[in-house]
């Protein structure tokens, strides 16, 4: 999957947190809600660097007490064309015909997204939490990679368990 991501949080005695949005209804959201296991995959072709993040997903949605919060502040930080596109009745992927996205396109132009309080109940965040990071620089004349480790103690304090290199 192709996501773009919409924040890092680095907070204090707490493993990296990674933000993408998604629609609630979209494949993804179920699948890391049942197998929240997952790795992110980032690439910089001009530098010739690829990190992947490691961790584990949370799917923070409106509608639910403890990821509300979260969905909402997200909610509130997106732009309002971001908004716009989570008032479409209909779920991503669905089959439609060209005279159907017109009509929603027109349909979209006129929701009120500029209010943050006028809140779609399609919207989730999509909240990793990162405990490990691979590192790997691609060069003819020699790669490099490295791997860091995190992990949270019983007082929730993170910690660095393991940084290393290791062979490309």
């Amino acid at each position: 999957r192709v996501m773009v991501l919409r924040d890092v949080d680095r907070g204090a005695n707490r493993l990296p947190r990674l933000r993408f949005h998604s629609d609630v209804r979209a494949p993804k959201c179920a699948q890391l809600s049942t197998r929240p296991a997952c790795s992110l995959l980032f690439y910089d072709k001009v530098e010739k660097v690829q990190v992947r993040a490691n961790g584990l997903s949370e799917v923070c949605i409106l509608a639910d007490g403890a990821g509300s919060a979260s969905a909402l502040h997200a909610w509130r930080a997106s732009s309002p064309a971001s908004r716009r596109c989570y008032f479409v009745d209909d779920a991503p992927s669905d089959m439609t015909t060209l005279d159907r996205l017109n009509a929603l396109e027109v349909s979209l132009l006129s929701t009120d997204a500029a209010n943050p309080d006028n809140i779609s109940p399609h919207f989730a965040c999509v909240m990793v939490h990162v405990s490990e990071l691979e590192f790997l620089y691609l060069a003819h004349t020699g790669s490099r990679r490295a791997v860091v480790r995190y992990s949270v103690d019983s007082q929730t304090e993170v910690l660095l368990q393991d940084c290393m290199w290791l062979v490309p």
